[in-house]
C-alpha cells in the first residue's frame, strides 16, 4: 500500500507531458488503483479522499483553477465546471463520470451530507450524458495506448449514474 501512496504522490507532482498521450487517464488510473486498495482494506474515508483528489487533479489540469482546493470541487453548472467539461476528451469524460459516480456512492456509504452526495451524482450523470452522446455520434475515444481500467460503475452498466441520482432524489422526496 505504501508504494501505491508514494506512486500517487509522485504522479501528482510529475509534469503531465511526462505521461505521453492522454496523461490524465494515466495519472488518475494510479489514484483509482490506490483508492480501490484502500476500499478493500476498509479504509473507505481514505479511498473517498483519493477519489476526490483524483477529480480535483483533473480539474486543476484541465479547468485551470488555482482557487479550487482538494475539498472545493466546482459545481457542474458553474463557469469552472463548464470550462473543465469543454476541455475534456471523450475518455476523460468517461473517467470523470466514473470517479464522480464512485464519490457519490461513497458519500452515501460514509453518510456525507445530501448536498455532497448530490453534487457527485450530478457530475456523474452530466459527464455520462455528454460522453455517451459523443460516442454515439461516432466520435472516437482518445487513445488506444491507454490501459483501460474498468468503469467503476461497470457491474450496473452505463445506467448506474442515472439510477443512483434517481434513488438519491427518491430518498429525499424529490420525485416529480
Amino acid at each position: 500500500m505504501a508504494y501505491c501512496i508514494r506512486a500517487w504522490d509522485e504522479t501528482k507532482s510529475t509534469p503531465l507531458d511526462a505521461f505521453g498521450n492522454v496523461p490524465l487517464l494515466k495519472t488518475t488510473g494510479v489514484a483509482i488503483v490506490l483508492a480501490t486498495l484502500l476500499e478493500e482494506v476498509q479504509r473507505v474515508e481514505d479511498a473517498y479522499t483519493v477519489y476526490e483528489d483524483a477529480f480535483m487533479h483533473m480539474v486543476s489540469k484541465k479547468g485551470g483553477s488555482a482557487n479550487a482546493g482538494p475539498k472545493d470541487p466546482p459545481d457542474a453548472e458553474s463557469d469552472l465546471g463548464k470550462r473543465f467539461m469543454s476541455q475534456l476528451g471523450e475518455d476523460e469524460k468517461l473517467r470523470v463520470a466514473a470517479i464522480s459516480y464512485k464519490l457519490g456512492e461513497l458519500a452515501f456509504v460514509l453518510q456525507k451530507t445530501a448536498k455532497e452526495e448530490e453534487k457527485w451524482l450530478v457530475w456523474s450523470v452530466m459527464t455520462s450524458m455528454i460522453a455517451t452522446a459523443n460516442v454515439t455520434a461516432g466520435k472516437s475515444v482518445d487513445s488506444d495506448e491507454v490501459i483501460r481500467l474498468p468503469l467503476l460503475s461497470e457491474p450496473h452498466g452505463p445506467a448506474a449514474p442515472f439510477e443512483a441520482l434517481g434513488s438519491f432524489y427518491a430518498r429525499h422526496g424529490e420525485v416529480k
